[in-house]
């Protein structure tokens, strides 16, 4: 009786573990990236002239202006320092030659491309579509140049009078950082504009954003909360059966 009673109980844990890892797997899940060109690389194979600027380049500098192209799709590229302005892609996946990848940036493992932005006060921007009173997630990877001392870049995601972020910080100069930031949607400012930011006022260094991504905030199913339950239920179902007197 007690050899079934123990077979019993490992059949029920083993229901259990199903349970908690059934839960783990919902609450990492994530919807598909609402934002447009994220990785930065519709175009980026375009960018194959030293050493990843946009073909935008100085105003009054001609010979910064190259092949590559003057877009980055799906992103608004501002600029408002001193009538110059110039912005680009680096990476693996780019069309530079091996000495011109990361030029403006830290190593970027595991072939990330990303655009940097370069001087002070250049931004770029998306406007984003979004549902009332839902919660969102939004992910990012951001550097500096490699050679910097500390610069700072920013985030806003503002929508009229709501602004659901504003804030700055300091970029890592030697690797890129991952960023996550959360927020919730009014029932009314669900057409914000997301801008990401190089915001010193130093003209000689770039900050770089990769891999951003705006995705629905993960949550458990509630099939997925019953199973956990359950789960944690038969384990301790397990304990009190082993305590039990024979």
């Amino acid at each position: 009786m007690k050899a079934k009673i123990q077979s019993t109980m490992h059949k029920l844990k083993s229901l259990a573990l199903v349970g908690v890892l059934a839960a783990v797997g919902a609450v990492t899940a994530h919807a598909a990236n609402m934002l447009v060109n994220g990785d930065f690389t519709a175009n980026a194979s375009l960018f194959n002239a030293q050493t990843g600027f946009g073909a935008i380049g100085y105003i009054n500098e001609p010979n910064v202006a190259n092949s590559n192209p003057s877009t980055i799709p799906g992103w608004d590229l501002q600029y408002a320092v001193q009538g110059w302005y110039y912005y680009g892609l680096n990476g693996a996946a780019t069309g530079l030659p091996e000495n011109g990848i990361n030029s403006w940036g830290p190593s970027n493992p595991g072939g990330r491309t990303y655009m940097f932005l370069y001087p002070a006060a250049a931004n770029a921007s998306q406007v984003l579509s979004l549902a009332p009173l839902t919660e969102y997630q939004l992910d990012f990877d951001v550097a500096q140049t490699a050679t910097s001392a500390a610069f700072s870049w920013g985030l806003s995601i503002v929508d009229g009078a709501t602004t659901y972020y504003n804030g700055t910080a300091v970029a890592n100069n030697l690797a890129f950082d991952h960023v996550t930031f959360t927020f919730t949607t009014t029932a009314s400012a669900l057409s914000p504009t997301i801008t990401l930011m190089n915001v010193n006022s130093d003209y000689q260094h770039a900050i770089d954003f990769a891999n951003v991504t705006l995705q629905l905030a993960p949550v458990p199913e509630p099939t997925t909360i019953t199973l956990a339950g359950l789960g944690i239920l038969l384990v301790g179902v397990g304990r009190w059966a082993r305590r039990r007197p024979a």
